[in-house]
């Protein structure tokens, strides 16, 4: 993962015109620091005036020339150096010449001649710098240097950010981790980023179960963002709790975000999964007829198979009608007759078996069930000679053999009465 997009307005510390006074200052990290007061002389503050009006201006060669003639006239080591090479630092940083950007601040944090505020800032430009130019453990170091000297509540949430992104290029999860739900906490708006970057490093963790709380967290936040549903939805499905996957995708759904044949196909089948067929054909289909699912007869017989099992004959019969049209045997003709015999649709009933006769690829039993239903349905319509036909036809075979004698013998007995 990768998080080091630092913008210029970063790196750059608060106006180094503006005289901060010196602070003797305690931290936890080492010595403290005893800076004298220190003042620039009234050409010195005329001349930085008119660099930082240069640089404003993007006149970066101009600044940094009479930025480096000052620099050749200054005393060595002492306050005037330092604000110099930190405005050359700034200079170079506005070029995108990070490296020299560092080499200028670090000769600058070196002088340590700067007010604390100023010389702790410079110290945190650094550390983004580093961690910008993938130096990560380097600036890592810095980093952890400036929040000793920095007090807890002068802390921004961005620090943290930096922080976790460091380590997350390291693959210091755990420390990543802590440091975003810091940033985090002390943001009253976090930002959509810092959260995909705990995502980020939820994964990183293999904690699913903390994906799944990150994403639920983003899903209230950015409700219109449809991979966080897909994904938390997913998430879900490996931790096995295939309701709350349901649940998450039938809101998707609802809001037009699925948009692809296997997520249609996936909600289908969990719907399926967890025994609610109606909406598992009404999704399924409502996918093909929109083209999203191919129309085959895979998808069209799932859905004959969803309507069924929801006791919706009617769809379930049209849907098998066209899966059996995309099939080269007669196997989904014959259940579709199933259902016509059943809803005494006997002319129907008839066609369907007829058709799956002459379309082949039916075991022996099979056929002689068909001609056996054939001749049932006829004798229903009292066309008694084309049942005896059917009945005759079915006794080739050994299954329906005995049936078939059975039948031919009420056939008869229904002759003779009427």
């Amino acid at each position: 993962m990768r998080h080091r997009t630092i913008s210029h307005s970063g790196i750059m510390v608060l106006s180094l015109l503006v005289m901060l006074a010196p602070a003797l200052a305690q931290n936890q990290c080492g010595a403290e620091r005893d800076v004298k007061a220190s003042a620039l002389s009234e050409a010195t503050y005329k001349q930085l005036s008119d660099i930082y009006e240069d640089i404003g201006e993007e006149k970066y060669a101009d600044a940094q020339q009479g930025l480096e003639r000052m620099l050749g006239r200054s005393k060595d080591g002492g306050y005037e150096q330092a604000i110099i090479l930190q405005a050359l630092g700034h200079t170079a940083a506005s070029r995108e010449d990070y490296d020299k950007a560092l080499e200028y601040f670090q000769r600058s944090v070196d002088i340590n001649a700067l007010p604390n505020r100023q010389h702790y800032q410079m110290i945190y430009s650094i550390a983004q710098l580093l961690i910008a130019r993938e130096r990560y453990r380097e600036g890592l170091e810095k980093l952890e240097q400036w929040f000793c000297v920095t007090p807890p509540a002068d802390i921004t949430a961005t620090a943290y950010v930096l922080k976790a992104s460091a380590n997350v290029e390291l693959e210091n999860y755990q420390a990543a981790l802590g440091a975003i739900d810091k940033a985090i906490e002390l943001s009253d708006e976090p930002k959509e980023n810092w959260y995909q970057m705990r995502l980020g490093i939820n994964f990183e963790m293999d904690d699913l179960p903390a994906a799944a709380r990150t994403l639920e967290i983003m899903i209230n936040l950015w409700p219109e963002n449809e991979s966080y549903w897909k994904q938390l939805s997913s998430v879900y499905l490996n931790i096995k709790e295939e309701n709350k996957a349901l649940s998450v995708m039938a809101l998707a759904y609802r809001r037009n975000m699925l948009d692809t044949a296997q997520e249609i196909q996936q909600l289908s089948s969990l719907y399926q999964f967890r025994d609610v067929p109606y909406e598992a054909a009404q999704v399924l289909e409502k996918g093909i007829n929109d083209g999203i699912v191919e129309s085959n007869k895979k998808f069209w017989e799932q859905t004959a198979n969803a309507w069924y099992q929801a006791r919706e004959l009617e769809k379930a019969l049209n849907a098998y009608e066209k899966a059996g049209q995309y099939s080269d045997d007669g196997s989904i003709d014959l259940r579709r007759a199933f259902i016509l015999v059943d809803r005494q649709e006997w002319d129907s009933a008839i066609e369907a078996l007829q058709r799956a006769i002459e379309k082949g690829g039916l075991s022996d039993n099979e056929v002689g069930n068909a001609h056996l239903l054939i001749g049932m349905s006829h004798m229903n319509l009292e066309r008694f000679n084309a049942a005896d036909v059917a009945f005759d036809n079915a006794l080739r075979f050994d299954r329906s053999r005995g049936p078939a004698r059975q039948w031919k013998e009420q056939v008869q007995q229904r002759r003779e009465a009427g």
